[in-house]
């Protein structure tokens, strides 16, 4: 699969922008700020957008220049993974699912802890206020969360409400265990969800 690379930022500090009109899906590991790149980009097929940020500095202005992507290309992601071992990674994920362009994803994979802050911010509300209203598949990293958090999201997402999708797999690498949330998941798992935890 080919790549596209940026050795060093001096590369592409021009106010040039690259359209690549056939890219569905792009995979970023940032070493140094994405904007070195994302700024020159406009990827109107993107469907499915991966980061792992490897280095802390990169993370603020990773958000910024993630949504002018987003708005210049005039996409909608269906799959999203984020991976980020910085203690604020939490936090920034959540800013960046609250972007309209990532309304449509069917996948979200969330590498990092998972506390409930994001798993409340997960949970369906009424359908207005229900953010990512189109997901169906849910990979989390490890989640330490209050008692019954987890599975109260899950449960949230278990049925189709004004045609917002209904969760079919949720993922869960490490999680504090809860008697009640495994309760739950597997009421959950015999009316038909796929859980693993």
């Amino acid at each position: 699969m080919p790549a596209l690379r940026s050795q060093s930022p001096n590369e592409c500090r021009a106010k040039s922008t690259i359209v690549l009109p056939n890219v569905q899906s792009l995979t970023l590991r940032m070493y140094r700020p994405a904007n070195t790149v994302l700024d020159h980009l406009t990827l109107p097929a993107l469907l499915s957008y991966e980061v792992q940020v490897c280095k802390e500095d990169t993370e603020r202005v990773h958000v910024s220049s993630l949504r002018d992507l987003l708005t210049r290309s005039g996409c909608h992601l269906q799959a999203f993974t984020y991976d980020n071992p910085e203690n604020e990674a939490e936090e920034v994920v959540s800013e960046m699912l609250s972007f309209p362009q990532l309304s449509s994803l069917v996948t979200l994979d969330v590498r990092h802890r998972a506390t409930d802050k994001l798993i409340d911010l997960l949970k369906r509300g009424s359908p207005g206020e229900s953010i990512l209203p189109r997901l169906e598949a849910l990979v989390l990293g490890h989640c330490s969360t209050r008692k019954g958090a987890l599975s109260a999201m899950a449960l949230s997402r278990q049925s189709i409400i004004d045609e917002i999708a209904t969760l079919k797999t949720l993922k869960v690498r490490r999680w504090d265990y809860h008697p009640l949330d495994l309760e739950c998941f597997q009421i959950l798992s015999d009316e038909g969800m796929d859980i693993r935890v």
